[in-house]
């Protein structure tokens, strides 16, 4: 169901995330945004995590937490 939800989320470049489905707006950084486009392409968490390490220059870590912290606010807010 996370991949529905996440394909109905209107998302512009500057960040701009609109959820048609509760009528929020969420301002997104470089990071969330990458994170959200690659999970709205099917990618799964190990694969966003390690495009964020090439596109980012961050450790894996790094990577792997701020990929779980954005799933989690968008548990948080309904959409995961």
């Amino acid at each position: 169901m996370l991949q529905n939800r996440l394909q109905q989320l209107a998302t512009n470049d500057e960040g701009f995330c609109f959820d048609p489905r509760t009528g929020e707006t969420y301002q997104l950084n470089e990071t969330a945004q990458v994170v959200l486009t690659e999970l709205k392409k099917g990618r799964t968490e190990a694969e966003v995590a390690s495009l964020l390490v090439s596109g980012f220059g961050i450790s894996h870590q790094e990577a792997e937490t701020d990929t779980q912290e954005f799933l989690q606010l968008l548990k948080m807010n309904g959409i995961a």
